[in-house]
């Protein structure tokens, strides 16, 4: 889990959830589909599905991805709606 003081993170307030008021937690999701020969895919996220590229990704490459494997991101509003971009895989 990486906690970073990002605008486009979720702002955490919870009790025993390991953090401190006022922390900041990225979205965490989990691979949902993969569209190998066009380079984007979807992560099923808190908030419903969200559409990323391969040009998003962080720390893998496009190809070693796996569906149901969890990743972190941030979240902005793309042309088409909401979009996840700093996408990580959680190892």
């Amino acid at each position: 889990m990486s906690i970073l003081p990002h605008p486009q993170a979720a702002r955490i307030n919870c009790d025993g959830c390991g953090l401190w008021e006022g922390e900041w937690k990225l979205a965490e999701g989990k691979i949902k589909k993969l569209v190998t020969d066009k380079g984007f895919g979807f992560i099923q996220g808190d908030r419903g599905d969200l559409f990323f590229h391969l040009s998003a990704l962080q720390n893998s490459q496009f190809e070693t991805l796996e569906v149901g494997q969890s990743v972190t991101y941030e979240e902005e509003e793309g042309p088409k709606g909401p979009r996840a971009t700093a996408v990580e895989i959680i190892e």
